[in-house]
């Protein structure tokens, strides 16, 4: 015997449509910041990783944050630093599969279907493979004074080692040369009065 009073406003379908809706505004208000803080890591890795320049103190999430920032189209510092704070410990992963659905979107040539949890969802292994090696470039202390790494060692989503690999690696992009400069005019020391 069917619930005549649910029949009466719309069955199930109608209680579910709103809640699905909620559900999927939020995921894609989340998959944005993902994005913000897969931007945020992946600048710093590429900093490290450009022979052309020698950063003071290494590269930075503060530095990261700014060449984010004078990027087109993404948002302010606060924006940038907020979805930082909110997913830092879950960059490693983040940046993985940014990382992948980049390449799926270069290749192919369509932003249809290239997201983080695409590229999660068809090729974990890979995700996993990339994310260990940025696991451990995130929890490296920097040389200069001894600093704290980039990945927060006490709160850092780990990957278990059984996803270890014999050679880890990390995926790195050369930086444009508005980059470069813009680095290079921050490394101009500051007068002292």
């Amino acid at each position: 015997m069917k619930n005549l009073s649910l029949e009466m406003f719309g069955g199930v379908s109608a209680l579910a449509k709103p809640a699905f809706d909620q559900l999927t505004a939020e995921i894609s208000e989340m998959q944005r910041k993902w994005l913000l803080v897969a931007d945020i890591f992946q600048m710093t890795v590429d900093m490290a990783f450009d022979e052309r320049i020698a950063l003071r103190r290494g590269p930075s999430v503060s530095k990261a944050v700014d060449l984010c920032e004078i990027e087109g189209g993404l948002p302010g510092h606060s924006q940038l630093r907020g979805a930082w704070s909110e997913f830092r410990d879950v960059a490693h992963l983040l940046t993985a599969g940014a990382s992948l659905a980049r390449e799926a979107l270069t290749r192919v040539g369509s932003a249809d279907g290239s997201s983080i949890l695409n590229a999660v969802w068809i090729a974990p292994d890979v995700v996993l493979a990339l994310a260990y090696g940025l696991q451990e470039f995130g929890l490296q202390p920097k040389s200069i004074r001894k600093e704290p790494p980039i990945l927060r060692p006490n709160t850092l989503w780990r990957l278990p080692d059984c996803y270890k690999i014999e050679k880890p690696f990390v995926v790195f992009r050369r930086l444009s040369d508005t980059q470069l400069e813009f680095l290079n005019s921050r490394r101009v020391g500051k007068k002292v009065a």
